[in-house]
């Protein structure tokens, strides 16, 4: 899945290029007075002018003034499975073993707590089903065990 970066945050396709064109657009009107001013071309020169910044040059700019990307693989590999910061869409970015042990760690969770969004949990599990390793779902799944049950009994 494609993502953008844009103000500390990672975006989905979709909202990322609706931020740029909202950028687009409000960089235009203050520029000459018209928004639209095709503003779907990122070579038009009105619009670098307008923007201060050729936005296919992304060393041009911050990620703080304009969206980065896209990039694929849902903004890369994290310690953590990444969602759009706007709307929330899962973005299946690949995990680094950490991140695979956090979703392993949140799953056995809720099933012993019932803590977390049980969908999220369903659609992180899903997503990364086969980069786990049944081995170590077991080996943490039975310390999990093991750490509650002698927590158990020294109470």
């Amino acid at each position: 899945m494609l993502a953008y970066i844009f103000n500390a945050d990672i975006l989905c396709e979709e909202c990322g290029r609706d931020v740029r064109r909202r950028l687009n657009e409000s960089a235009l009107l203050a520029y000459h007075g018209d928004p639209h001013a095709d503003d779907s071309d990122p070579s038009n020169p009105d619009l670098i002018a307008a923007l201060g910044f050729d936005p296919e040059d992304e060393h041009a700019y911050d990620s703080d003034d304009y969206p980065k990307g896209p990039d694929g693989d849902g903004g890369g590999e994290a310690d953590s499975p990444q969602h759009c910061g706007m709307c929330g869409l899962f973005l299946n970015n690949p995990l680094t073993d950490d991140g695979r042990e956090y979703v392993i760690d949140l799953l056995i969770d809720h099933v012993f707590d019932n803590r977390g969004d049980h969908a999220v949990l369903e659609t992180w599990l899903d997503a990364y089903r086969e980069t786990f390793d049944d081995a170590e779902i077991g080996r943490m799944f039975l310390e999990t065990i093991r750490v509650r049950l002698t927590h158990a009994y020294t109470r």
